[in-house]
């Protein structure tokens, strides 16, 4: 059935060779086989072949040696049509791709980190962001943050997304570069629940420091525009 061959076809090592789609792939089994012929033993092998009907499919091989005092006297081998769980992996693979690619070319920092604080995942973007690499180890979120009061609210915010489960509403924080300079982000947060617990969260954190300077002027001259308006010239 895997191999789609005629009813009286009498399989052999050597024309079971042939259905392999690559001579690496023949190669390498006749070299598992020689082995088994001389030292014992079992291999288990991967493969991709092509039927008699010309279809490709993904094979697992398992071999087995049967040793009489030292000497392989008989072999052994079972096939398994794994076509279904290769092109699984495939469609994973292919999805974490481009997972990947888009949390790389992002402008946004995406990280997890657990109840303590630790940073689990932190992306690429965090060089950027604080001037840390992504394989600084033993990094928890709360080194970054200053003493500005509207942080006590974030941490609270955080806290209470443990507590309940639940995502909360998004939030500013200001945080501090490695170089000393501070800058403020916006904060997204969702829990990661797995069995029932609440163990870590997943978060964005986009740059609105522009935003924030922008939003402090106009505040400023939305002043200066009203004390202006209260004055009183005296001639």
């Amino acid at each position: 059935k895997i191999f789609e061959v005629v009813s009286d076809f009498e399989p052999t090592i050597e024309n079971g060779i042939n259905f392999y789609a690559t001579p690496e792939y023949q190669s390498e089994v006749l070299s598992l086989i020689g082995r088994l012929k001389k030292s014992g033993g079992d291999f288990e092998f991967e493969a991709k072949i092509l039927s008699q009907k010309n279809t490709e499919k993904w094979i697992r091989v398992v071999g087995e040696s049967f040793v009489v005092e030292g000497t392989t006297v008989k072999l052994f081998g079972t096939t398994q049509d794994i076509t279904d769980k290769k092109d699984i992996e495939l469609r994973l693979k292919q999805t974490n791709n481009r997972l990947t690619n888009v949390i790389e070319q992002s402008n946004n920092l995406y990280y997890e980190h657990d109840e303590d604080g630790k940073l689990t995942f932190i992306s690429p973007q965090v060089r950027e962001f604080l001037g840390f690499s992504g394989n600084d180890t033993e990094l928890n979120w709360t080194d970054f943050i200053t003493d500005h009061p509207k942080n006590a609210e974030g941490i609270e915010i955080t806290e209470k997304t443990f507590r309940t489960g639940k995502p909360q509403a998004p939030y500013e924080l200001q945080l501090k570069k490695q170089t000393g300079e501070y800058f403020w982000v916006l904060v997204n947060e969702t829990p990661i629940v797995q069995d029932g617990k609440n163990n870590k969260i997943a978060g964005t954190l986009t740059d609105i420091s522009e935003i924030k300077r922008t939003q402090n002027e106009v505040e400023k001259l939305s002043l200066v525009a009203q004390n202006t308006q209260n004055l009183v010239i005296i001639t």
